[in-house]
Order: C-alpha cells, then structure tokens, then sequence
C-alpha cells in the first residue's frame, strides 16, 4: 500500500511534487495571499487527482477497543451493515452485564440498524491529535455511541463497562475514489499550500464514509497512552 501522510511532504508524489514546480508561478498568480480553494468541480483537482490514483491517504479512526486483533483480523466495521459488530463489542463484557446480557444484546442488535449508525467517522491529521481535549470522548467509552446510547436508562450498569478495554487510534488509508470529492479537495489545496506557503502547515479535519474499512485497509492499530 502506497500511503500518504498529507503531514509529510516526503510521502507525496512525485508527479504531484513535480507539477507543483512546475506550475508554481501559475499558481501564486491565480491563488493570491497564500490561502488556496479549489472545488471539486473544476479542472485543477481533476488533473491533480489523477496524480493520486494507486495512493492511499492515511487516515485515524479513534475507538475504546478489548482486542486490538479485531481491527486486525475484521476491519473497522460499519455498524448499520454488520451483526458481527454486535458479538465483537458484548462478548468481552457478558459476565459485567450478568442477567442484563440478553436484554442489551437484543436491544443493540435492534438499534444497530439505526440510521444514525449508518456512516463511519474518521480524520486526517496526526496521532498527536486524538485527544480528549479535541472531543475524542469514546476513547474513553468502551463501545462507543452505540452502548452509550442504548444504556442511558442503565446508568449503573453502564458504568461498571464503561471503561472496559483500552483506547487505540487505528490507522488506516483509504484511496481518492473512497474519500468525499468535496473533503478531497480540501485536502488536496492544503497540500498545495503546504509546498507553496508552509512546509509547517498542520491538517486536521474529520470526514466520514459510508462503508467498513477492510483488514487489508489497516495500517497499524496503536494503543494510546496519553490522550488527555
């Protein structure tokens, strides 16, 4: 896999570095003060994003996981689309629920399915930037929204699993063709105004998409110890 860090010039390529180079007086005279915007509509992104094609750009899922060999061997599953996710999250913690077991698995399985669940969140950035502080919060949640938001009438038994597991930042790639047109274009001026302005400029924005990140997908899953 071929994988990008938007962060680091190094990872990018080396057609897009080397158009960059070569269109530099155009592009300074077309964006002026240093401040780049292109829509995916125009001619610009579509030329620059065929630069990218057989690229993935890295990306970071934040999660409160019990084995960090799920990501590994499943994915990052999409809850609507995916039973599995149901046994994976409860399992580990049947013996905390005791007799409620049943009762919260037949309601999770049911809200699962929930339109609400139907997208899976992610940013781009730097692992330095999955903190609480940046309203991470399910890093501190085991199970995330989903148990959350079915035991919000189980507040006792909800804190007794609440911080089951461990925190991670999975990270992943996912290519050109599988990111939002309109947050690729984003991406793709700040990489821009990274050659052209400021090799220190930070991206960090959120996205989402509407499918799992495969097993073949993940680039490493780290376990996170200071994320205040």
């Amino acid at each position: 896999m071929k994988v990008i860090d938007v962060n680091d010039i190094n990872t990018y390529p080396k057609e897009f570095i080397d158009f960059m180079k070569k269109e530099k007086e155009t592009l300074n005279n077309t964006f002026k003060g240093g401040e780049i915007s292109m829509s995916c509509e125009c001619y610009l992104f579509e030329h620059i994003d065929a630069m990218f094609d057989g690229f993935y750009f890295k990306c970071i899922h934040a999660s409160r996981v019990n084995d960090i060999n799920d990501i590994y061997n499943e994915g990052i599953l999409l809850p609507s689309n995916s039973d599995e996710l149901v046994n994976i999250i409860l399992n580990p913690i049947k013996n905390q629920l005791g007799q409620d077991y049943t009762r919260i698995k037949g309601k999770l399985s049911e809200d699962i399915k929930h339109k609400k669940y139907q997208t899976l969140h992610y940013v781009i950035g730097g692992i330095n930037d999955i903190t609480i502080s940046n309203y991470f919060l399910m890093l501190d949640k085991y199970g995330g929204e989903l148990l959350e938001d079915i035991m919000y009438d189980d507040t006792i038994l909800y804190n007794k699993i609440v911080n089951f597991g461990k925190p991670v930042a999975v990270l992943f790639g996912l290519n050109n063709k599988q990111i939002r047109p309109e947050f690729l274009a984003e991406i793709y001026s700040y990489m821009l105004e990274k050659l052209l302005y400021s090799a220190k400029k930070h991206f960090f924005r959120e996205s989402w998409i509407y499918e799992t990140v495969k097993s073949n997908e993940i680039i490493e899953v780290k376990e996170l110890m200071n994320y205040d």
